[in-house]
């Protein structure tokens, strides 16, 4: 029979997929400034949807964060 499944043991998983987050969402920031500097005359409403994908992902990051 399997050891029951703990915090402990399953602590270290979550700290990897935080730090992968972590990274993706520092490559969707590098795309963003990317997209501002090499695009500055694109309608608004493209500015705002990558904006606001922007800042989806960044309240998902702090809410995995959060215990």
């Amino acid at each position: 029979m399997a050891p029951p499944l703990t915090i402990d043991s399953t602590l270290g998983a979550v700290l990897i997929g935080f730090a992968l987050s972590c990274g993706v969402y520092g490559i969707l920031l590098t795309q963003v400034f990317s997209y501002f500097r090499n695009y500055p005359g694109d309608k608004s409403y493209f500015k705002y949807l990558v904006s606001s994908c922007a800042q989806t992902d960044l309240c998902a990051d702090l809410l995995n964060f959060l215990p």
